[in-house]
């Protein structure tokens, strides 16, 4: 588009993200000469130097208005999608499973396998969020053999990665490892450096779970540097959260607590509400006596309150 927004690093970072899929969409119709492109080159030029959160809103309301006139043209189950994205970024996960399911039809009734399993995947992830995982489990193994046939890999790995997520909530860490490992070698040969470095991490999340603190240390250490080079700020914190972890199971309690509080200005300025919430909830455990962990639920439940979050508050703190 040529246009830049003026916000912080982060923002950016999801903007980015976000003006990639929708450009995405505009190379589709601008290639099929398709007029509802022109109004979505206009609608994306006027809205993007605002902020992120008007852009995702006012961007794909307007879009999504154009091209209801016209439910048959491929713009809209793409817009639907989008729209799906967009809703479960900011928590509403009925509209988003709406979304997804009606994206879904369509994207069945056109025969376009990628999209019909990114909306499979898309519902597993609204399932996972919510903590059921027997759901999410059998959304993820309806997806991955639509990828496999069409060798989809990226689609692929994060649905192992996903299974694999949900073995170690689960207590399985052997799947879980053995998920994440073949996760990670599909991620290296596609070159998805974020993928990879997902799955350094949560590998580490294994031994840290089992108390081997010094393999957990050295996956966060070779998590990190790939985070920080791809600007994911969000992995760039759970690393240093983990590592602050590590420090006061073995014995330097202060230094590791300053380094896990350090990461809440991380997560404020990504607008993550729920690792916000989660670092005070994890801190619970460390708590050396009754008042000092009645303040950190009280500062995860008063986070998630604030924000609206109280599934949140019941998944965790009820």
């Amino acid at each position: 588009t040529g246009v830049t927004a003026e916000v912080s690093g982060a923002a950016k970072v999801r903007l980015a993200q976000y003006a990639s899929d929708i450009e995405s969409v505009l190379l589709t119709h601008a290639a099929e000469q398709n007029p509802l492109a022109a109004y979505m080159v206009s609608t994306l030029t006027n809205y993007i130097a605002n902020s992120s959160r008007r852009i995702r809103k006012e961007v794909l309301d307007q879009v999504a208005i154009a091209s209801q006139k016209n439910k048959s043209d491929k713009g809209y189950v793409e817009i639907l999608y989008a729209q799906g994205r967009r809703a479960m970024e900011i928590g509403n996960s009925a509209d988003a499973s709406a979304n997804f399911l009606e994206a879904l039809s369509l994207y069945r009734e056109t025969q376009d396998p990628i999209g019909e399993a990114n909306c499979i995947q898309r519902l597993g992830d609204i399932d996972f969020r919510a903590g059921n995982y027997i759901e999410a489990s059998s959304k993820y193994l309806e997806a991955l053999p639509i990828y496999r046939k069409i060798q989809e890999f990226l689609g692929e790995a994060n649905c192992i990665l996903r299974l694999g997520d949900i073995s170690f909530y689960t207590g399985d860490n052997t799947a879980a490892s053995a998920n994440f490992l073949e996760a990670l070698s599909i991620y290296r040969k596609i070159q998805d450096f974020l993928g990879e470095a997902n799955c350094i991490q949560r590998l580490g999340d294994i031994e840290f779970s089992v108390g081997n603190y010094t393999e957990a240390s050295s996956r966060c250490l070779e998590a990190l540097p790939i985070y920080r080079k791809m600007h994911y700020f969000l992995g760039e914190a759970n690393c240093l959260r983990r590592m602050g972890l590590i420090k006061i199971q073995t014995g330097n309690r202060d230094e590791g607590l300053q380094e896990v509080k350090s990461t809440l200005d991380i997560y404020e300025r990504i607008g993550d509400t729920y690792s916000l919430g989660a670092v005070w909830y994890e801190l619970m455990a460390y708590a050396e006596s009754n008042q000092e962990r009645a303040e950190y639920r009280e500062n995860a439940r008063r986070i998630w309150a604030e924000r609206g979050r109280t599934e949140l508050i019941e998944m965790y703190l009820s």
